[in-house]
């Protein structure tokens, strides 16, 4: 069963004047994920990405029955990243009994750990609508979630690659639910045969919305690029926008390379992204 958690707690699924970690929160992945047992599902696989959320997935274990506790032993049943700070005790007594049969991955493209200047608050909750105070406040609360994993659950995440991925989430799915981080392109590219349908080819041609450093990080292309570099095969890409290539020796395509078939807001439609793998195939095979 396949989990995307920007069904539930997407930045899609909110107006840009509603995007606020501070106050949204993953209970509703939690109610999925409640329903998916009383279904009888015993295998999971949650895809992290699109997430509007930086509660290190607190909200999606309080549904599935973790109790979290303040200082004054007061249990906390607020949402949102401003919870994090909170919380004095975690207790897994009253979790779903039902977790313990089943076996979650989560799908990860970014390998962030929770904490630090490429933590999940730092890096990702400007993207959600945090501004500069409430990153910080956010890095102060996802903290001392880490620390009490650690000391309440036994569980030392902070520095996990992959544990800042949606907000935090990465870490809940290993301390909350027993799951592992799995590269989300290495998933779907051992879906696809990928390797399998390398063989003959002579260019791969690849992309992505907004090329930037970070898309080298984990993302669709840095997998693709790591398994045509073993095949011996050229690697271009294709994408609206191109800032940056993070350091990567790339043959890169963008909108500003077919000015006259961008559309409205400068975006590149399905027509000129075919030109740009046009230009990408007629330059490779002209050297």
């Amino acid at each position: 069963c396949a989990l995307p958690i920007s069904r539930s707690s997407g930045l899609s699924l909110l107006q840009p004047d509603e995007r606020n970690p501070w106050e949204v929160g993953t209970f509703g992945l939690g109610q999925v994920i409640a329903a998916a047992l009383k279904h009888g599902v015993n295998g999971l696989v949650v895809t992290l990405g699109g997430s509007a959320t930086v509660d290190g997935g607190v909200g999606m274990a309080r549904a599935l029955g973790w109790r979290f506790y303040d200082s004054e032993s007061r249990r906390i049943e607020t949402e949102g990243g401003r919870v994090l700070e909170q919380i004095a005790r975690i207790d897994p007594d009253g979790a779903d009994s039902r977790l313990q049969g089943l076996r979650v991955r989560a799908l990860c493209d970014v390998t962030n750990p929770l904490l630090g200047p490429d933590g999940a608050a730092r890096v990702f909750g400007p993207q959600k609508g945090a501004g500069p105070e409430m990153v910080e406040a956010l890095e102060t609360g996802l903290a001392n979630l880490a620390l009490r994993m650690k000391e309440d659950l036994g569980a030392d995440l902070a520095a996990m690659p992959g544990a800042g991925a949606a907000g935090g989430l990465g870490a809940a799915v290993a301390a909350f639910l027993g799951g592992g981080l799995i590269s989300g392109i290495e998933y779907v590219l051992d879906t696809l045969n990928f390797d399998e349908l390398l063989r003959g080819a002579t260019l791969v041609i690849t992309g992505e919305g907004s090329f930037d450093s970070q898309s080298m990080g984990g993302k669709a292309i840095s997998g693709v690029l790591k398994r045509a570099r073993i095949a011996g095969i050229p690697v271009a890409v294709v994408c609206g926008v191109h800032h940056d290539s993070g350091g990567a020796e790339l043959e890169v395509y963008s909108g500003a390379d077919i000015p006259d078939d961008l559309q409205p807001g400068g975006r590149v439609g399905l027509e000129g992204l075919a030109r740009l793998a046009g230009m990408a195939a007629a330059d490779t095979f002209s050297g």
